[in-house]
C-alpha cells in the first residue's frame, strides 16, 4: 500500500474516532441538562411543599401548647376554631403532596398521608377535650399523644426531603464519574496525533544517529 494511503486512513480513522467521541460527549452532556432540569422541575416544588407542610403541623403543634398553657386561659377558646382551621389546611396539604413527581414510586406519599391523617385524628380529639373545659386532661393528651405525632410527622418529612436530597447528590456523583470517564477517552485519542509524532520524531533520531555513525566511522573495506 503506498505511503500516501495509509497517511490518509490514519489521519481518518484518528477523525473519526474523535467525531464519535465528541458525539458521545455531546450526548452525554445533553442527558445530564435534562435529569438536572427534570430534578428541579420536580424537586423545588416538592421541596416548597414540604416547607409548607412542616410550617402548618408546627403551627397546629403551638396552636395547642397555647390552648393549654395557663397565661392564655382566658383566650383559649377563641383558639380552637384557629387550630381546627389549621388542620384542614393542613389535610389539604398533604393531598397535594401525594401528587409529588419526585416522591412517586417511593414510600415517602403513603407514609405522609398516614401520618397526616394520624395527626389530624389527634388535632380533633384534642380540641374536642378541649372545648369540654378539660384543659388539665388536654395538657396531658397534649403531651401523650399529639406531641408524639407530631415529632413523627416531622421525621417522615425530613425522610422525604433527605430523599430528594439524596437523588441530587446520587446525579452529581454520577456526572463526576462519567466526566472523568470520557475526559480520559477524550485526552487519549487527543494523544494519539502527538504520540504518533514523538515515536516518528525518536524513529527518525535513531536513524540520523545510525547514518552519522557510518558516515564518521565507516567500516575499512575488506579485500
Amino acid at each position: 500500500m503506498p505511503r500516501s494511503s495509509v497517511r490518509f486512513w490514519v489521519l481518518a480513522g484518528l477523525l473519526a474516532a474523535n467525531l464519535v467521541v465528541g458525539v458521545l460527549s455531546l450526548y452525554f452532556v445533553r442527558s445530564v441538562n435534562q435529569r438536572y432540569a427534570a430534578l428541579f422541575e420536580d424537586g423545588a416544588p416538592a421541596i416548597y411543599s414540604l416547607r409548607t407542610l412542616t410550617r402548618e403541623v408546627t403551627g397546629v403543634q403551638r396552636l395547642a401548647r397555647r390552648v393549654v398553657t395557663p397565661d392564655h386561659e382566658p383566650e383559649w377558646a377563641a383558639l380552637l376554631p384557629e387550630m381546627a382551621n389549621a388542620t384542614r389546611d393542613l389535610e389539604d396539604l398533604t393531598r397535594r403532596a401525594d401528587t409529588l413527581a419526585v416522591l412517586r414510586g417511593t414510600e415517602h406519599p403513603a407514609a405522609i398521608a398516614a401520618v397526616s391523617s394520624e395527626y389530624a385524628e389527634q388535632s380533633r380529639r384534642f380540641q374536642e377535650i378541649a372545648r369540654a373545659g378539660r384543659l388539665n386532661e388536654a395538657s396531658e393528651f397534649n403531651l401523650s399523644q399529639l406531641r408524639p405525632c407530631h415529632d413523627r410527622f416531622q421525621q417522615v418529612l425530613d425522610a422525604a426531603a433527605d430523599h430528594i436530597e439524596d437523588q441530587g447528590r446520587d446525579l452529581r456523583d454520577r456526572y463526576a464519574r462519567d466526566s472523568r470517564f470520557f475526559g480520559g477517552v477524550s485526552l487519549a485519542f487527543a494523544s494519539v496525533p502527538i504520540v504518533a509524532i514523538a515515536i516518528g520524531v525518536l524513529v527518525m533520531t535513531v536513524l540520523i544517529a545510525i547514518l552519522l555513525l557510518v558516515v564518521i566511522n565507516p567500516r575499512p573495506d575488506r579485500r
